[in-house]
């Protein structure tokens, strides 16, 4: 099953991710961390919650910098977005 988790189609990848999580193998703990690098967020999130299921303490450090990079990236997509619409808040968020 791991293999379907690093190196499946995004469905199998997905489905492997939830079905590790169901039945809390803690052996795949470093699969399910490299797949938090996935370019797709249904398949980050999956591992996120497997790593969850499982209680992988060694993921700790992984799911921390996974929730400040989307935490950030959220809030640079909506400062860009506000610059857009012409309300510039750049000096706000800079000061």
């Amino acid at each position: 099953m791991t293999e379907l988790l690093v190196s499946g189609t995004t469905g199998d990848k997905n489905a492997a991710a939830i079905a590790l999580g169901m039945i809390k193998n803690p052996r795949c703990t470093e699969e399910l961390v490299e797949v938090l690098e996935d370019k797709v967020p249904r398949v980050r999130a999956s591992a996120a919650w497997a790593l969850g299921e499982i209680g992988a303490k060694k993921a700790v450090d992984s799911l921390v910098k996974l929730l400040i990079l989307f935490h950030h990236l959220k809030y640079i997509v909506i400062a860009v977005s506000l610059d857009l619409t012409g309300d510039s808040c750049l000096p706000l968020v800079c000061s």
